[in-house]
């Protein structure tokens, strides 16, 4: 994954550098100067994956909610 990946992923799931701090417990220039570049650590692209994930089968299990209360 490179920068640019990372960060429409980022505007997906609506994080910014210092939301994925406090989730990540480390600072935000820490994970911002990791992801410069043609190449983001694979442990910041597999959570920012991660929280992609967690938001779309959050979505799916409203809709199934939804769907199964008519």
């Amino acid at each position: 994954m490179n920068q640019d990946e990372f960060e429409k992923l980022m505007l997906m799931t609506d994080m910014s550098f210092t939301k994925l701090s406090e989730r990540w417990g480390i600072s935000r220039q820490t994970i911002s100067k990791s992801c410069k570049g043609d190449r983001v650590p694979p442990i910041y692209a597999d959570a920012i994956k991660s929280i992609a994930y967690e938001m779309q089968v959050e979505k799916l299990l409203f809709i199934m909610s939804q769907v199964s209360n008519r």
